[in-house]
């Protein structure tokens, strides 16, 4: 099937869960396709960290009822690799999520320390 043909069986009520998820995965592979062609977009999605996208900003974003979770079972792989395209145009940083607590400790036991 079409997109134009999902969407309307989603619109009607009559999709089935294979059709939907085949709706849910053209929908977030367009979405993820301009995050890595349009700069500006893309940064809206990128966490404040800077180092990995907002899935439920994304999933949000894809709508048909897809959830973050959904994401992480389901579509993973799309997002790791529109996160590495991100990371080799330096829109990511390749810090992990830890390096990126313990940056952020540092810094508040700095502050703290000149406030003190």
């Amino acid at each position: 099937m079409t997109e134009g043909e999902l969407t309307e069986a989603f619109r009607l009520g009559t999709i089935s869960k294979q059709q939907l998820g085949q709706l849910r995965r053209l929908k977030l592979s367009a979405l993820l396709n301009s995050i890595t062609l349009d700069a500006p977009q893309a940064k809206t999605f990128i966490h404040p960290n800077g180092n990995k996208l907002i899935i439920k900003q994304i999933a949000t974003e894809v709508g048909y009822g897809l959830k973050a979770v959904n994401i992480s079972q389901s579509f993973k792989d799309l997002i790791n690799q529109t996160e590495e395209v991100l990371r080799e145009q330096k829109l990511l940083t390749s810090d992990s999520a830890a390096t990126v607590r313990k940056k952020t400790v540092s810094n508040l036991k700095a502050w703290l320390e000149e406030r003190c």
